[in-house]
């Protein structure tokens, strides 16, 4: 797995967990996610696959919250699961994998969280 951003220097970590939550933290490791390869933190849909399978349904709605530059919601879309909306914090790598998953109409991509997603109560 690459890493966000891979070939440029990483930003330097928060001096505290709490400055996870800052936006600028994630725009700013996301700089060039669009010409990075997709990085997945606890692993790939091949990982959780025969745990995820037994559970989900084609027509069940998935929401990936924070989904960062992963490939999961494609992978999940490939496999035969085409209702996946992703959503994440920062603006910048959601831009970046709208452009990588253009050929795909019906990626759900947005920079926000739930509450500001407008999704109705209950969507999920």
């Amino acid at each position: 797995m690459a890493s966000p951003g891979a070939g440029r220097a990483p930003p330097e970590l928060p001096e505290r967990n709490c400055g996870y939550r800052e936006v600028q933290y994630w725009d700013q490791r996301y700089q060039g996610a669009a010409d990075s390869a997709p990085y997945d933190w606890f692993g790939d849909f091949s990982s959780f696959r025969a745990l995820l399978e037994p559970e989900l349904r084609p027509e069940d709605r998935i929401l990936v919250l924070g989904c960062g530059n992963s490939a999961l919601s494609y992978e999940l879309f490939l496999g035969g699961f085409p209702d996946v909306t992703s959503v994440d914090y920062s603006s910048v790598v959601v831009a970046a994998m709208q452009a990588r998953y253009a050929h795909v109409p019906q990626a759900a991509l947005g920079d926000h969280g739930c509450a500001e997603a407008g999704l109705p109560q209950c969507f999920f």
